[in-house]
């Protein structure tokens, strides 16, 4: 895991913000989740149903038709998560876990999510 020098782990129960960064390093999604454990060898975060969060949406997409995510055809907009989520990452790898359960807290599954190795900043980790 990249970290800020001398950053040290977030408090357990502690709310951050997890950052999702395309390849020119703009922002492209924001979950703000609680610190369940924040260790060398695994983060586990929670994202509870109803937060509030920033996704990426395209602009005059046809549902159905396939997407194209091209500079000026989407935008960030505001979105209330779903469903309860758990998501384990160990630090240096370029995926994670996301352990999901329905609102009425039915396990509903895992799912895998590609992404960058996990960065630490002042305000959470970008990846």
């Amino acid at each position: 895991m990249r970290t800020l020098a001398g950053a040290a782990p977030f408090e357990v129960g502690k709310s951050i913000l997890c950052r999702g960064l395309d390849e020119h390093d703009r922002i492209i999604n924001v979950l703000p989740v609680r610190v369940v454990r924040d260790e060398a060898d695994l983060v586990a975060l929670w994202l509870p149903m109803g937060t509030l969060s920033i996704k990426p949406e395209l602009i005059d997409h046809t549902p159905g038709t396939p997407r194209c995510w091209v500079d000026g055809n989407w935008r960030l907009t505001k979105s209330a998560w779903r469903r309860e989520v758990l998501i384990l990452v160990r630090p240096a790898e370029r995926w994670a876990t996301w352990v999901k359960w329905s609102p009425e807290r039915e396990f509903q599954g895992w799912y895998v999510n590609l992404q960058s190795e996990l960065t630490r900043t002042r305000l959470g980790f970008d990846h």
